[in-house]
């Protein structure tokens, strides 16, 4: 079994269950990926490659700080996230923003429950819920 990796972040882009051969998938991987061969299948959703030691890793929790889960629906008032990690995307609605100096804002003007996703490529996936009133 072999995956393959973004080369500058560890995460796993493709595995592949029966390469022809190593040497023929490398002369096809782009200069963004890598290639490591591995023993077993594994969930890429859950794991990364460690660029430290080349091994296969658990993602881990996504860490975070969120100040408040109700917001006054008037476009003015906010929730926000704090403590992300660099390169940590929030969505809303299909509407997504990169965290800027491990911060994220979230405010609209219309009332709801809003499902706010967390992605990070070595973190597992996180979703928070704000209300707005």
């Amino acid at each position: 079994i072999v995956v393959t990796y973004v080369t500058n972040s560890g995460q796993i882009v493709d595995i592949i269950d029966s390469p022809s051969t190593f040497e023929q998938l490398q002369l096809n991987t782009d200069a963004d990926n890598s290639l490591l061969q591995i023993d077993q299948r594994i969930n890429p959703n859950n794991f990364y490659v460690d660029l430290d030691t080349f091994e296969i890793a658990s993602k881990s929790e996504i860490s975070y700080t969120l100040d408040v889960t109700a917001i006054d629906a008037d476009g003015v008032d906010v929730a926000t996230i704090t403590d992300l990690p660099d390169g940590c995307i929030a969505t809303v609605n299909d509407e997504s923003e990169q965290e800027t100096e491990g911060v994220i804002v979230f405010g609209t003007d219309l009332a709801g429950v809003y499902q706010i996703l967390l992605t990070h490529p070595l973190a597992l996936d996180t979703t928070l819920e704000v209300t707005a009133a």
